[in-house]
């Protein structure tokens, strides 16, 4: 996908963005709407002191788990990078209690971020990487980085959650149906799997 559309195309891919052009502006604005307001509900109003054993736990993992977020990238490890990350991270997880946050999860938003950012300011490669571009981006244009992101984010893990649930149930269905799938291809090759 070339560079200029890639940002829209994760966006259309995983229909965070309508695919009629003229709905476009109004649903963006009231989807990066709602996310500001879950931020403020849930991540500007957590108190540690009233927040239950659940949200605590969860809010520290994220903040053990954020300096380990793509360490080879300087973007990453910046503070307010990191701080965009935890929002990020502990609505999505209040939003899915079933699973809440669990480890990984941070590293899946990553490409998010960057692709958003490259959009959002016009920078190289090397600019995001090195996190430069965290000096003139606009606090508006990262909103919309943040809120991009997530929903995206949102979008791609509804898709796989069974795969993080636990019990692994959705991993467990996916070997089986892959056992299937080969039992019937290639009986030889199913017997030997078998015998493992």
């Amino acid at each position: 996908c070339p560079e200029r559309h890639r940002a829209d195309t994760w966006r259309l891919l995983l229909r965070y963005m309508p695919s009629n052009a003229d709905r476009r502006d109004a649903m963006m604005v009231r989807l990066r709407g709602e996310y500001a307001d879950a931020v403020l509900k849930y991540f500007e109003c957590y108190d540690e002191a009233t927040a239950s054993l659940y949200d605590r736990t969860m809010f520290n993992q994220i903040a053990v788990d954020l300096p380990r977020t793509n360490p080879s990238m300087k973007l990453f490890q910046l503070p307010d990078t990191q701080r965009m990350l935890h929002r990020i991270l502990y609505v999505w997880g209040i939003r899915h209690p079933g699973t809440g946050y669990v480890q990984g999860i941070n590293d899946l938003v990553t490409p998010f971020i960057f692709v958003f950012l490259q959009e959002a300011t016009g920078g190289s490669r090397d600019d995001i990487v090195s996190g430069k571009v965290m000096e003139s981006v606009s606090r508006e244009l990262l909103r919309q980085v943040e809120a991009d992101s997530y929903h995206c984010l949102t979008n791609m893990l509804d898709n796989a959650q069974d795969n993080y649930v636990m019990d692994s149930k959705g991993i467990q269905e996916k070997v089986f149906v892959l056992k299937r799938i080969i039992e019937r291809l290639d009986t030889k090759l199913y017997a030997h799997l078998e015998a493992m």
